[in-house]
């Protein structure tokens, strides 16, 4: 069973402690920064300080959120938006940059990236968006989970209508088949008894 643990931050509010958010950026001044603000709302931080290295942590475990810096050591954050959509479909990933720009703001959303950062952004900023990410991804779970049920429902209905069709045929198959075995027996009989008897 799992176990969730709940905490009150110093902003009064109610967070799941496993709520994971990955913070992918090789400046340890801000991925500190970050962690202390993060963790003191009440979410479970992990650090990576390039794209290969926050790729292996995903893999290894579910993040509900990605900050992702749009320079990198060994990749771009683009670049790694695109991987991780592969690899986590439903975890969020927020693009970071402190060189803003159109083309990047652009191509960022073209694949798909869930928030853009302008560093230095404040604390509340950056806190609003990830509730706000944290609400409609658990929206877009729930949603997930009743169309799965409902197609469930739905092939339970379908097996069942196809099972009393099954039976329907067998039955009337049976029937027919009990009158033409008695048939013949019956005009059988009949002939028989219509004979003539034979002179001795």
């Amino acid at each position: 069973m799992a176990l969730y643990v709940v905490c009150v931050t110093n902003r009064g509010r109610l967070v799941n402690k496993k709520e994971k958010i990955l913070i992918v950026d090789d400046d340890p001044l801000l991925q500190e920064s970050l962690v202390s603000i993060l963790e003191s709302e009440g979410y479970y931080i992990d650090t990576a300080k390039t794209g290969a290295e926050a790729e292996a942590k995903v893999r290894k475990e579910f993040f509900h959120i990605a900050l992702l810096d749009i320079r990198l050591p060994d990749t771009t954050g683009t670049d790694l938006l695109v991987k991780l959509n592969k690899t986590a479909p439903r975890m969020k990933k927020l693009i970071m940059t402190g060189y803003p720009d159109a083309s990047s703001a652009i191509q960022a959303v073209n694949q798909r990236a869930d928030a853009y950062l302008t560093k230095p952004f404040e604390p509340d900023e950056l806190i609003q968006l990830i509730t706000d990410n944290l609400e409609i991804q658990r929206e877009e779970i729930k949603y997930s989970q009743g169309k799965v049920l409902e197609y469930i429902q739905n092939r339970v209905r379908e097996l069942d209508s196809s099972k009393a069709r099954l039976l329907s045929v067998g039955e009337n198959d049976a029937n027919r088949t009990g009158r033409y075995e008695g048939e013949p027996k019956q005009q059988e009989k009949g002939r028989i008894q219509g004979l003539p008897d034979r002179e001795h």
